[in-house]
């Protein structure tokens, strides 16, 4: 016996489904003080799940060595998603500077937001970080990831927004001094 519209409503669950999902990748593990897709109203769905370290050795060789940004996007889910962002410090600096991936940049900026302060408050940074932070997020939007504007934004609200390359020059010549 075929029920109407009962495919539909099971399309519609699963792209429910696969949409909190994504929800879910784009939170990105960050603390309470980061921005957060979710909202109290929000269901709480808990992704984490376990990678062998023979597979993230592989993933880390394969992102770093050979440029691949899917085996990347891998990696990152996985470490912000398991809230353990810190260790993926390593990988995300190395793609970044080795592979110019813009990605890459802004999860160090990311990464160092979340773990030190947040986002929009990141002037508890040290001067240091701060500016490394600033430069990576200046870096990724320059590479063409788009979802570093809205830090941006809100950051340099009203201000004439720096280049990377002059907001790093501004650091060295600040550890000249």
């Amino acid at each position: 016996m075929h029920i109407p519209g009962h495919i539909n409503l099971k399309r519609g669950l699963k792209s429910l489904y696969l949409s909190l999902i994504i929800i879910q990748f784009l939170n990105m593990g960050c603390d309470n003080n980061c921005k957060n897709f979710n909202d109290d109203k929000s269901p709480n769905i808990s992704l984490t799940y376990i990678l062998s370290q023979k597979t993230i050795d592989s993933l880390i060789y394969l992102s770093v060595e050979m440029n691949d940004t899917f085996a990347y996007s891998k990696l990152s889910n996985y470490f912000f998603s398991n809230d353990i962002e810190d260790r993926f410090f390593p990988t995300a600096f190395q793609m970044a500077n080795k592979n110019n991936y813009g990605n890459a940049y802004y999860d160090q900026f990311s990464i160092l937001t979340c773990l030190y302060s947040d986002i929009l408050d990141y002037s508890k940074l040290d001067e240091k970080t701060r500016f490394y932070a600033l430069y990576t997020l200046l870096k990724s939007r320059e590479l063409g990831y788009i979802w570093a504007q809205n830090d941006i934004d809100e950051i340099y609200k009203n201000q004439k927004i720096p280049s990377s390359s002059l907001l790093f020059q501004k650091y060295i010549d600040s550890i000249k001094r």
